[in-house]
Parts: C-alpha cells; sequence; structure tokens
C-alpha cells in the first residue's frame, strides 16, 4: 500500500500456507490525509500513471469493479488527451466463467472499440504451464491465480495492466452496511440487524466465544492447526469495527494488499510490464474513509454513489458474479495434484491430513482454498527449494519463520 508496507515484504506463515489465507494485519499505520477531493477523483489520480505508460490494458472480467475502472479510466484518459485503456479479457470455457453478455453491455456503453481477448485453456490451469513457469521463477505466489495475470502482463510488455483486486473487499466487505442502514433509519431492522448489534456491542471475549462456534472448518487441516485457523480467524473478526471509518482502516492495515500486490509486481516484472491496483491506492482509501454517511451502505449503494452515471443501472446492481473455479482446476492440474502431497515442507504437511488433502483435490470442486498448498506441494516435489537461490522458486520465498500465525 505504502513504500513502507510493501518495504516489509510480508510472508504468509505454515499455518496461512495450510489455509490457503493471510489470517492477520501488518500493524497500525496511518492512511494519508483526506484533502476533500473525494474518491472518485482519487481514483483517476491512482490510474493515471499507468494510462500515461502505454500501452494500458485493464484486467476486463465484465463484473462490476472491472467495469467501473475501465469506465473512470476511459473517461480519465479522453480529458487528459491520453491513449484510451484497452480492456482485457480472459475467456473461459466454463460457463460459471463466462460474462459475455455483460462485458458487451459495458464496452458499448463506454464506446470503446478496442478489446484484447485471450482465450484461455489447460494452460491457465492452477499447475498449468503458465503457472509452473511462474512458480519455477519466483517461488510461491499469492493469491495461487496470480499467474492468470501473466498472458495480459505479456500482451502489456513495456506499458501497464489495470488490476481491480481489491474492489470486492472494500465495497462489499462492510459486514456492518445493513446495521449502519438501520440505525440512520434508511431500511427496517430485522433479526439479521439485531444480532448484529448484540454482537457489535459485546465485549470482545465474548464476541470470540460466539464466533468460534461459526469459524469455517477446512476438512483437511488437523485438530491443532484447525484449532489455531479457528483462533487466529476469530480473534480478527472480533477485532473488525463496526463503525465505516475504523472499518476501511482496519481493512487497510490486512496484510492481503501488501501480498497481492507483491506477487502481481514481481509477476509483472518478468514480462516487461507495470502492474497497477488502483482500489488498494492509500490515497484513494483515504477517501473512501471519509465517504458520508448518507454515502456508504451495502456493495450496491456504494457502487451507486461513486459510479452512478458512468455505468448503466443493471452493472451497478447486479449480483451474480463469475466463478473461475472450475476454470484454473483443469484436467491436467488434478492429474498432476496427485504429485503433490509428498512435496510438501514438514512444518506444513505436519499441519495436514494427507487423505482429506487428496479427497479434497480429487471432488468436483475443490475449496479454492487449498490452492496455496496444492503449489507449495507442487514447489517442493520439484526440488525447487533446493535447486534455487533464496526468495525465487521457493515455498520460502513467501514463507515466513515459524509454523504459526503472529
Amino acid at each position: 500500500m505504502t513504500a513502507g508496507v510493501e518495504a516489509q515484504a510480508p510472508r504468509l506463515s505454515s499455518l496461512e500456507i495450510a489455509a490457503g489465507m493471510p489470517l492477520g494485519g501488518v500493524g497500525a499505520r496511518d492512511l494519508p490525509r483526506s484533502i476533500g477531493r473525494g474518491p472518485l477523483a482519487a481514483l483517476e489520480a491512482a490510474i493515471t500513471p499507468a494510462l500515461e505508460r502505454p500501452p494500458c490494458l485493464i484486467a476486463f472480467s465484465g463484473g462490476r469493479d472491472s467495469s467501473a475502472l475501465l469506465a473512470v479510466a476511459s473517461r480519465t484518459a479522453r480529458r487528459s488527451g491520453l491513449a484510451e485503456p484497452i480492456p482485457a479479457t480472459l475467456r473461459f470455457s466454463a460457463a460459471e466463467a463466462e460474462e459475455g453478455h455483460w462485458q458487451e453491455i459495458v464496452l458499448a456503453h463506454l464506446g470503446l472499440s478496442e478489446w484484447y481477448r485471450h482465450e484461455a485453456g489447460e494452460e491457465l490451469g492452477l499447475l498449468g504451464p503458465v503457472a509452473r513457469e511462474a512458480l519455477d521463477r519466483e517461488g510461491l505466489l499469492w493469491p495461487p491465480n496470480t499467474h492468470l495475470l501473466a498472458p495480459l502482463l505479456e500482451a502489456a510488455r513495456g506499458g501497464s495492466l489495470i488490476s481491480g483486486v481489491g474492489g470486492d473487499e472494500l465495497f462489499g466487505g462492510w459486514r456492518f452496511a445493513r446495521l449502519g442502514s438501520a440505525l440512520r433509519g434508511r431500511a427496517r431492522p430485522g433479526r439479521a440487524e439485531l444480532r448484529a448489534a448484540g454482537r457489535a456491542l459485546a465485549p470482545p471475549p465474548l464476541r470470540r466465544r460466539y464466533l468460534r462456534g461459526r469459524s469455517p472448518r477446512l476438512r483437511w487441516l488437523r485438530a491443532e492447526a484447525q484449532r489455531r485457523f479457528a483462533a487466529a480467524t476469530c480473534a480478527a473478526e472480533a477485532a473488525e469495527p463496526v463503525r465505516w471509518r475504523p472499518w476501511v482502516e482496519w481493512l487497510a492495515h490486512h496484510r492481503y494488499p501488501a501480498l497481492i500486490r507483491r506477487s502481481g509486481e514481481t509477476l509483472a516484472r518478468a514480462h516487461g510490464a507495470a502492474v497497477a491496483y488502483p482500489f488498494l491506492d492509500p490515497g484513494f482509501i483515504a477517501e473512501m474513509r471519509c465517504l458520508p454517511a448518507a454515502r456508504r451502505g451495502e456493495r450496491t449503494t456504494l457502487m451507486r454513489t461513486q459510479f452512478g452515471g458512468l455505468l448503466p443501472e443493471a452493472v451497478l446492481s447486479r449480483t451474480d458474479k463469475a466463478d473461475f473455479t472450475a476454470a484454473v482446476w483443469t484436467e491436467e492440474t488434478r492429474a498432476l495434484a496427485e504429485r503433490c502431497r509428498d512435496g510438501l515442507a514438514p512444518e506444513i504437511a505436519a499441519l495436514v491430513d494427507g487423505e482429506a488433502l487428496a479427497e479434497q483435490w480429487r471432488s468436483a470442486r475443490p475449496d479454492f482454498r487449498s490452492s496455496t498448498l496444492l503449489q507449495a506441494g507442487w514447489l517442493g516435489r520439484a526440488g525447487t527449494a533446493e535447486n534455487k537461490p533464496s526468495g525465487a522458486g521457493s515455498v520460502a520465498s513467501l514463507v515466513r519463520e515459524g509454523s504459526g500465525h503472529g
């Protein structure tokens, strides 16, 4: 997010690799002061450096976040006399990943004619040749689908690629949005809002006790690892602020944005391009933190207040979303998965029930959180950790010392 945070090069612990997700923040740090320009102006400022490094591609799925970035970038380029951004789309054969209808609506509305499309097949699987090349060269990347940027970065070689990562969390992650609307009299409180109010007002120990029984169960974790995972997730959720401004700061402190940026920038350098994450830009987040109460709310409310007039209402208010799980769990990946259990480092393997993990990977719809273990196992089995220098081509490049969290 900021130079100081990125310099810390956050890494995953063994437990986080086993769980497939970061489990905590990076520690307290201040966002910049709002200068009163508003989120949209801040987003334009975050996008402009990428537009000034053409060709500027935008990873465009047709979802709300990528559509919003494309709309803002197009308007900014036209106002500034810069080359228009190029929507760049991965096209998968899996039906649940298909968003062609929405893509056509957005592009027609924005009046964009140039459109880069990459037909994606087996090569973009979690253990396909593109992912294996990135793993062998860079080591473990998080999230495990970072390699999907590779063909888009190659198309942007010498220029820049804009990603909409971070939009889901900032626009749709505030779990107390409905409670806030109810407290402001904009919605009638129901049972869910009353329960949320009870949790919000409860002391942290009581909140943790309530949440412990609702912690997700990862079936491939051994009992002690599951206990530690539950404790970490409950502690994080119990500490989540209820009010909007502290919540935005809490979200900005989380380690996941720094991990995403580190992996994306590492991959981009290999392809001779720059990658930008405008929704993770500290100036934009600072302006979002200062949104007036009347402009806050659930995801659709936030999309309308920020991007109303830039996109059709049908796009701003859509509730469906593409799912790329099947697209990356290709036949080749499933075949190679059989070899990966034995490649896990001892401190990671100790946290995992090997048979349950194999069963997960053989299932019709594997839990995406198990993908980090899949790639870690591939790296270990390939002997990459011994054959590559530290910091490249090894599990150690994203793992910090110790097998626990924090």
